[in-house]
């Protein structure tokens, strides 16, 4: 089972708005796969250690970096065109792309912001600076600042992200309320396959939901939301596995109470959720949410799953500083990521050795089997053509219907430099559109059969994924 998989966050939600405007259209290279790229890069990157002073040549070459997914090369190489005081606003785009997917976002409001001063009547790079804004406050939880995006526009822009920010006014969202003096709370599992489950409460109802970082904020069943008087601000059409569309809800929540922490104002999605309780001991367990990424990257976060919890940690640095000094560094792998949008956490990976590649590190594929997705480019670059037609008619993600997957052997897959023999991925959860929808390549989802045979700390803070055996 595959959850979420939202539609491009930047890239086509800045698309359709500046075709809604007439600006202009967007175009997207589609049919490359990583192996054509690289054999581009390699003749651009000749170029450039041949001549650095060629500021064309700096731009291709820190361009095709990103693609590739190497963001830290990539920033190094382009900050000498940034530098300069005539720096185009494609450069400093991208340098604020760059510092977002590190998190180094101190500095990214400050680009912006020169780029509207400087842009006073161009509509389509006004509207780009402010989208990236937009996220810049989601991702920093300062909604509040969103009210002064796109004044004077509201006839031309629809952003439901925006109308769920706003409608939140001077309210601090993701406000934390410790129970205990510890700072600290653990939560066991109900059930930890497909995916983990465990109970919360939200609104004084207490209700299972399981984890799922390929979604991003907490997702409420439309029936619950109702029974507890929750109502949507937008709504919106949106992407999940394998390309199927379903409509989901924008809202707000007074609190989610997991373990003893208390998460006050607390954005979330409505989604058909009570569906997937069949998934657990054929529906034993009622489902109704699901905990995203989002709400995870509030604490120090793990996911124990061969200890069979959740445990939230404060995300302070000394907290942080303490959970670093008590691992066990023979039993410990650090992992560094990057974010992107709202919830894509990407790591580089091989698959038999090829690569780096770039995954979204995304837990909610549920397959009994598969640890990986592929896009239909991957297979490509990797040359696998023996693929096995699976029969899963129980298959369930966020979108409307079903979809035909198919089973390839992987003999090697690594996370960084955490390593595992002999697994299978899947072909079909993945459509061939999310490989380059955000504009640099994502070769697929690295998912629950690979990260269940550890506890799992997301590190959002320093960019840094900790696996514990």
């Amino acid at each position: 089972m595959k959850i979420s998989k939202f539609a491009q966050w930047v890239s086509l939600v800045l698309c359709s708005l500046i075709a809604a405007m007439g600006l202009s259209s967007c175009a997207l290279q589609r049919s490359k796969h990583r192996g054509q790229v690289m054999e581009e890069f390699v003749n651009v990157r000749n170029k450039f250690q041949m001549d650095q002073s060629n500021d064309r040549i700096r731009w291709m070459y820190s361009n095709l970096l990103f693609q590739l997914g190497d963001f830290k090369q990539a920033r190094t190489v382009l900050q000498p065109l940034f530098n300069k005081k005539d720096a185009e606003t494609s450069i400093q785009f991208r340098m604020a792309e760059l510092l977002y997917l590190v998190g180094e976002y101190q500095n990214i409001e400050a680009i912006l912001r020169h780029i509207l001063e400087q842009n006073p009547k161009n509509q389509q790079i006004r509207v780009q600076a402010q989208l990236y804004l937009c996220f810049l406050y989601y991702q920093t939880n300062q909604f509040q600042k969103s009210r002064d995006l796109f004044k004077n526009m509201s006839d031309k822009i629809e952003l439901p992200m925006l109308d769920l920010m706003q409608s939140f006014g001077e309210k601090s969202t993701y406000a934390i309320e410790w129970l205990t003096l510890d700072r600290q709370t653990e939560i066991p599992f109900i059930a930890k396959e497909p995916l983990p489950l465990l109970s919360i409460t939200t609104q004084g109802r207490k209700i299972n939901v399981f984890i799922d970082t390929g979604g991003d904020m907490f997702f409420l069943d439309p029936q619950l939301a109702d029974e507890l008087g929750i109502k949507t601000v937008a709504q919106a059409v949106e992407s999940f596995a394998a390309g199927k569309k379903a409509t989901i809800g924008f809202a707000r929540a007074d609190e989610l109470v997991m373990g003893n922490v208390i998460l006050k104002n607390v954005p979330i999605n409505v989604l058909p959720i009570r569906r997937f309780s069949k998934m657990y001991r054929d529906g034993k367990y009622q489902v109704g949410g699901i905990i995203g990424t989002n709400v995870l990257r509030q604490f120090l976060s793990t996911v124990d799953y061969p200890g069979n919890k959740l445990i939230l940690r404060e995300n302070t640095p000394d907290r942080t500083k303490a959970f670093y000094q008590q691992l066990n560094k023979q039993k410990t792998t650090i992992v560094p990521f990057t974010l992107w949008a709202t919830h894509l956490m990407l790591a580089q990976g091989k698959i038999n050795h090829q690569g780096p590649m770039t995954f979204f590190v995304d837990s909610g594929l549920g397959s009994p089997k598969c640890s990986f997705s592929a896009a239909k480019q991957t297979l490509k670059y990797l040359g696998i053509t023996e693929l096995k037609k699976l029969d899963d008619k129980d298959q369930l993600g966020g979108g409307e219907g079903s979809w035909e997957s198919y089973e390839f052997f992987i003999e090697t897959l690594s996370l960084d430099s955490l390593q595992q023999k002999k697994t299978h991925g899947d072909y079909g959860a993945v459509g061939p559109d999310m490989y380059w929808e955000n504009g640099f390549i994502m070769d697929g989802i690295i998912s629950h059969n690979f990260l269940k045979h550890y506890a799992w700390t997301i590190d959002f803070t320093n960019r840094k994924m900790i696996f514990e055996k």
